[in-house]
């Protein structure tokens, strides 16, 4: 089995998809940044560096096996689908191929189902006698 591959199906796929579009939207960054305009807008370019951003950790996560995966897969879906809708409104073939691409890593990621749930309330994972000092929280 090749290192960037679990046991899952649907993790490797997961992680195909991630892969390529953190690929795909850095890529993007710099074609539009060369083509300036429209191409070159804040907003857009923002989000092709979140998307590369958030596919390149759901990748990890899941190579890791990390307990919060999912978690990070479904954050990574829902960004990928705004950035495919920010995509898709430039008349161009290059961004339409992000807009795809970006679409399929959010199908995969959405796939991710969580496994089991890790505590993050406050003081989990705190061991007796630890964190006593703490002010509380409001």
């Amino acid at each position: 089995m090749a290192q960037s591959e679990t046991q899952d199906p649907k993790i490797n796929e997961a992680v195909k998809r991630c892969i390529e579009c953190f690929s795909t939207c850095v890529k993007t960054i710099s074609y539009c940044l060369e083509l300036g305009g429209e191409h070159a807008e804040r907003e857009l370019i923002t989000l092709l560096e979140i998307c590369a951003d958030i596919c390149q950790v759901s990748a990890r996560a899941m190579l890791l096996g990390s307990s919060v995966h999912a978690d990070v897969c479904q954050a990574c879906a829902t960004t990928c689908l705004a950035c495919a809708n920010v995509c898709d409104s430039i008349p161009d073939e290059r961004m339409q191929r992000c807009a795809t691409v970006c679409r399929q890593c959010a199908e995969a990621c959405r796939q991710m189902k969580p496994k089991g749930r890790v505590d993050v309330s406050p003081g989990a994972g705190v061991l007796p006698g630890q964190g006593q000092d703490l002010p509380p929280t409001v």
